[in-house]
C-alpha cells in the first residue's frame, strides 16, 4: 500500500464525494462516539469552515481517489487533539500502513500549530492500535466498557448532590487521590476538566448531568451521565 503515489493533506471540498464512498469507518472515541453517528462528509465540512478551534481532517488520496482519512477534534482548555475517527477503503490491502502515514502527517500538522498533546482510544488489537503504535503513540491506560440493559435501581439510598460550579476543585482532588500518578502525568488534566459545563456534546439533544457524594466536606464519589 505504501508503494502507491499518495497525497496526504488536509481535506478539501472536492474530497467530499470520495468520502461518501469510504466503506470502513472506525469511530474511536467510545463510548462518547455512540451518542451521535459519525458522518465523514459532515466532519469534512466542519474541518473546512474557518475557525482556530475547528476539527481537523486529513485524507490520503491516490489516482483512484480518497483512500483513507483521519479526523481530530481539539479539546479545551489546552486544545489537545483527540483522534475520533479513522476511515479507509483499501479493498483486500492492509490498512495499517496507510493509517500510520496519515497519523504521522497529522502529528506534524499538530506540532506546527503548537499542539503539545494528541490522544486516541483505539480498540485493543485493532489495525488502528497498530498504526498508532507504529506512529509513536504510547499506551498509558486501558478501559473496559460495560453495557447495562434494563438496569435496576438499588434499594439503598445514597445522599447525592448535583454538581455545581463550586464543586470543580473538590472533584479534581478526588481524581488526584484515586488515579495512578503515571496516568495523571499522561492526561495532564486541569481542574477545568470537571467544570459543570465542560462536557457539552453535539447534537443539542444530548445532555449531561453529574452528581457527587460528600463526607466530611470532601467529595468521595462522582458520577457523570450523558
Amino acid at each position: 500500500m505504501t508503494s502507491l503515489s499518495l497525497s496526504i493533506r488536509p481535506v478539501r471540498v472536492r474530497d467530499i464525494p470520495g468520502l461518501l464512498g469510504v466503506s470502513s469507518v472506525l469511530a474511536l472515541n467510545q463510548p462518547e462516539a455512540s451518542l451521535a453517528p459519525f458522518r465523514p462528509a459532515h466532519a469534512a465540512m466542519s474541518s473546512i469552515l474557518p475557525g482556530r478551534n475547528r476539527p481537523r481532517m486529513f485524507v490520503a488520496q491516490a489516482d483512484e481517489g480518497v483512500l483513507a482519512f483521519a479526523h481530530f477534534v481539539p479539546e479545551a482548555p489546552d486544545q489537545r487533539w483527540q483522534l475520533v475517527a479513522l476511515g479507509a477503503q483499501t479493498g483486500v490491502y492492509d490498512v495499517t500502513p496507510l493509517w500510520e502515514e496519515l497519523i504521522e502527517r497529522s502529528i506534524v500538522a499538530a506540532g506546527l500549530r503548537g499542539v503539545k498533546r494528541l490522544y486516541a482510544r483505539p480498540p485493543a488489537g485493532s489495525p488502528a492500535e497498530a498504526a498508532l503504535t507504529a506512529a509513536g503513540f504510547q499506551s498509558y491506560a486501558s478501559e473496559t466498557l460495560f453495557v447495562a440493559e434494563s438496569p435496576s435501581v438499588p434499594t439503598a439510598r445514597i445522599l447525592l448532590k448535583e454538581q455545581g460550579q463550586t464543586d470543580t476543585w473538590a472533584i479534581h482532588q478526588l481524581y488526584n487521590a484515586v488515579v495512578p500518578r503515571q496516568v495523571q502525568y499522561a492526561e495532564a488534566f486541569t481542574s477545568h476538566r470537571w467544570d459543570a459545563g465542560a462536557h457539552r456534546t453535539a447534537p443539542a439533544t444530548v445532555t449531561t448531568a453529574a452528581w457527587l457524594v460528600e463526607e466530611a466536606f470532601q467529595v468521595v464519589a462522582y458520577a457523570r451521565m450523558t
